[in-house]
This record gives structure tokens, C-alpha cells and sequence, in this order.
């Protein structure tokens, strides 16, 4: 992602670093989304829907930003990806409190 702070660094490295960040995304955002729905078996159309209207409300905020300075840098496409990766974070640890350990006995 940093290669775009750098200068002009090349097709290959822009690619390889791409092709890194989508196949991570490729198998967690399938995992993730069963996860959520499995948490709401009795509204599982309702959060399904939500999922999928998040997704492209934040595909929507996020193209303008990305192509804002042009097409010859890479640096807001960096910023913009560095900016999600830590909301995600950040929602990860606020609502999911990992810390907490669940007191039921039950394995889910």
C-alpha cells in the first residue's frame, strides 16, 4: 500500500500488493458475513440486506475520495485503504470486545 508514498515504482509491485489486500479480503469477507447472519437466524433477510447496503454505501464514499488527486499518484487509494483497515479495527475491538470471554459454557 505504501508503494504510492514512494514515487514511481512500477506495475509489478502495485499489482502484487493488490492482489495481497483483495485475496485477504476474498476469504474474509464471506466468513464474516456468515458469521453475522448465523447471529440473526430470525431476521437473516433484514441483515442481509443491511450487509449489502453498507458494503456499496462504503464502495460509494470511498471511489470519489480515491480518485480525487488524479490518476498519477496512488497516494489517496493508499489512505483511503489505510483509513478502512482502521475503522475496521476499531469496530472490531469496540463492538466484538474480544478482551470479554463468554461466561454460557456454550461453543459457538
Amino acid at each position: 500500500m505504501a508503494s504510492g508514498v514512494f514515487g514511481d515504482v512500477g506495475l509489478v509491485p502495485m499489482a502484487a500488493g493488490l492482489f495481497v489486500l483483495m485475496s485477504a479480503m476474498g476469504l474474509a469477507m464471506p466468513n464474516t458475513n456468515t458469521q453475522a447472519l448465523m447471529r440473526t437466524k430470525h431476521a437473516a433477510g433484514s441483515a442481509s440486506a443491511l450487509l449489502g447496503t453498507c458494503s456499496f454505501l462504503v464502495g460509494a464514499i470511498a471511489s470519489p475520495l480515491v480518485g480525487i488527486a488524479g490518476e498519477h499518484t496512488a497516494v489517496p487509494m493508499t489512505v483511503v485503504q489505510l483509513v478502512c483497515a482502521v475503522a475496521a479495527m476499531a469496530s472490531f475491538v469496540g463492538l466484538c470486545r474480544p478482551w470479554q470471554q463468554r461466561k454460557t459454557g456454550k461453543t459457538v
